[in-house]
């Protein structure tokens, strides 16, 4: 399943994202290497990492340093999908 993988400094409470972390779904080690390049780690603890599938998070999100396109299992895609969902 295809999604967009963000990551983000800061607060974003409208972005059409989740965070993977409590959803149980798994950051690739491929994603967490391209993140600590952008200033994802222990150093920063205000930047972190968002998932969303991959229509729903196209275009300029708030508080976004940067993106790109992965994949997850299909439970973890439906994880997202449920969160973003009861949200609104």
């Amino acid at each position: 399943m295809n999604v967009t993988w963000s990551v983000m400094l800061g607060e974003a409470p409208t972005a059409p994202v989740a965070d993977p972390g409590p959803l149980g779904v798994e950051i690739p080690d491929v994603i967490a290497e391209w993140a600590a390049e952008h200033g994802w780690g222990h150093d920063n603890p205000d930047v972190w990492i968002a998932v969303a599938p991959e229509n729903s998070a196209r275009g300029a999100i708030d508080a976004e340093i940067a993106c790109r396109d992965g994949v997850v299992p299909e439970a973890d895609l439906a994880a997202v999908e449920e969160q973003l969902e009861a949200r609104g």
